[in-house]
C-alpha cells in the first residue's frame, strides 16, 4: 500500500475539508495517511479524534489559490505543497493529493520530482464518466499554452490511462478541434493531427465540441486551458439545468423528462465521484481535485490514490520510445 500525503492546507475550503476527507476515509484504506500543514489548525478540526495510521507533518506556510505557481514554489519552500511534494520524492510508494493551487502543484512536482525520460510537460487527466461511455480527457488544466508535441505527447498520456484505467487495449484517441478536417484548428493543432496520424497510435481525427458527448473515442486531447473550460462548463450547464427545472411549483412531463436528464449529466461529471485525477509524466504520483472539492470528494480522492497509477508510467515510456522519431522532428 502507498504512502499517501494529503494537502491539508489545498482548497478553497481547507482545512476544514482535507481533514475532514481524511477522518472520513482513513477507516476505509490500508495506507498510512498524512496530513501535511499546519499542525495547530488541524489539531484543532480533528479535535478527539485519533487514529493509529492518521499522521500530521507540519507545514508552517501554505500557497493561497490566486499565487502564482513557481513564483510561489520559492517563496514558500515550506508550504504544504512543497514538504509533502519532497516527502513523495523521499518515500517510495507514495503519493500526493491537492485541492490546493493546481498550478502551484504542478510547478512544485516539476521542480521536485523527475519526468519520465523524453515527457516535455506533466499534464492532467481527467476520467470522464460521459453519456454513452467513459473517456479519458488530457489536458484538464495543467498547460494553458501548448505546441504541436506537447499535443501529441497528451495523446500518450490519454493512450496509457484508458489501457490502465478503462481496460481498453487498443484505445481510440481523437484531437479536439474546430472541425474534423485535418487542415482545420490552429497551426499547433494542424501539426498535432499530422504527427499523431504518423504513429503507433489509435488515432481517429479530430473532433469538434459537438461530438465530445457522442462516446465515439475512448481519449480526448486539447490543451489546459480549453480542456479546462471544458469540464467547468459540462458542470455549469448540468447545475443550471437542475436548479431550472427545480424551480416553481408546476409540473410537467417535460420538466421531470429535463430533471432526470439534468441529474445524469451532472452525474457523469460529478468530480465528487471521481474525486481527483493524476498529473501524469513524472517519476512520482501526484492527484489533483477541485478547488471546491468537499469532505466527500476529498475522501474519494484519498480511497481511489491507493490504487496508485499501476502502470501508466511504464506505458507512457514505451510509447515515447516507440514515437521517438516523430517527437524529434522540427
Amino acid at each position: 500500500m502507498p504512502e499517501i500525503f494529503l494537502d491539508a492546507m489545498g482548497g478553497d475550503f481547507a482545512p476544514e475539508y482535507p481533514v475532514k476527507g481524511a477522518v472520513r476515509a482513513v477507516s476505509k484504506i490500508s495506507s498510512n495517511l498524512f496530513l501535511v500543514g499546519n499542525e495547530s489548525e488541524i489539531k484543532k478540526i480533528l479535535g478527539d479524534f485519533s487514529h493509529p495510521r492518521l499522521k500530521i507533518i507540519h507545514a508552517s506556510q501554505k500557497i493561497a489559490m490566486d499565487e502564482k505557481p513557481a513564483i510561489a514554489c520559492k517563496k514558500y519552500p515550506d508550504s504544504s505543497i512543497m514538504v509533502a511534494m519532497r516527502k513523495v520524492k523521499e518515500t517510495p510508494n507514495s503519493i500526493f493529493i491537492s485541492a490546493g493551487n493546481s498550478g502551484a502543484v504542478v510547478a512544485a512536482a516539476c521542480m521536485t520530482l523527475e519526468r519520465i525520460p523524453g515527457v516535455l510537460r506533466p499534464a492532467i487527466s481527467i476520467i470522464a464518466k460521459g453519456i454513452v461511455a467513459p473517456f479519458i480527457l488530457v489536458d484538464g488544466g495543467a498547460n494553458v499554452s501548448c505546441n504541436w508535441k506537447h499535443l501529441f505527447q497528451f495523446g500518450i498520456f490519454a493512450h496509457a490511462c484508458a489501457k490502465e484505467f478503462l481496460g481498453i487495449s487498443n484505445p481510440r484517441v481523437a484531437l479536439l478541434s474546430n472541425g474534423s478536417e485535418p487542415t482545420k484548428g490552429t497551426e499547433e493543432i494542424i501539426k498535432a493531427h499530422e504527427a499523431l496520424k504518423k504513429s503507433s497510435l489509435n488515432f481517429i481525427g479530430n473532433v469538434e465540441g459537438n461530438e465530445v458527448f457522442s462516446g465515439n473515442f475512448d481519449c480526448l486531447i486539447c490543451d489546459g486551458f480549453v480542456g479546462n473550460v471544458l469540464l467547468k462548463f459540462a458542470e455549469g450547464f448540468a447545475k443550471t439545468i437542475k436548479n431550472i427545472v427545480s424551480s416553481g411549483k408546476k409540473i410537467s412531463f417535460a420538466k421531470i423528462f429535463l430533471k432526470k436528464f439534468a441529474k445524469k449529466l451532472f452525474k457523469k461529471f460529478d468530480y465528487t465521484e471521481y474525486g481527483a485525477s493524476f498529473l501524469l509524466g513524472l517519476k512520482g504520483s501526484v492527484m489533483v481535485t477541485h478547488g471546491i472539492a468537499d469532505e466527500i470528494a476529498i475522501m474519494n480522492a484519498i480511497i481511489s490514490s491507493e490504487k496508485g497509477d499501476g502502470k501508466i508510467s511504464d506505458i507512457i515510456a514505451e510509447e515515447i520510445n516507440k514515437n521517438k522519431d516523430i517527437l524529434e522532428e522540427k
